[in-house]
């Protein structure tokens, strides 16, 4: 919970850090939050990404399979971030969100 709290400071609705950058820079405060929610959203898989991959909770008794993991998670967390940021065709966005969702939570170690 704590996590997804920490993650409102910088996605909408509430987004108070949001206000205070556009304020800073002078410009308006909607495409700030857009920006703010393409680069936060991926953060939103990282406590499930847990969940279904629980030898990243135990590094020391298995290294290799958290480091499998962890690894697996991060290229899963890079196409979503891929699809979210990235300028192209929907169809191939969509289908990176798909594949990304796919490697995070599907294919166990």
């Amino acid at each position: 919970m704590f996590w997804y709290a920490l993650l409102s400071t910088i996605t909408p609705p509430v987004c108070g850090t949001v206000f205070i950058a556009a304020g800073m820079a002078e410009t308006p405060w909607v495409p700030v939050a857009g920006q703010a929610m393409r680069l936060g959203l991926r953060l939103y898989f990282v406590p499930l990404a847990f969940i279904a991959n629980p030898h990243l909770l135990t590094p020391v008794t298995h290294p290799v399979l958290a480091a499998i993991a962890f690894a697996k998670i991060a290229f899963g967390l890079w196409l979503l971030g891929k699809s979210l940021i990235a300028e192209g065709s929907v169809m191939i966005r969509i289908l990176s969100f798909l594949v990304g969702l796919i490697v995070i939570f599907l294919f166990g170690v």
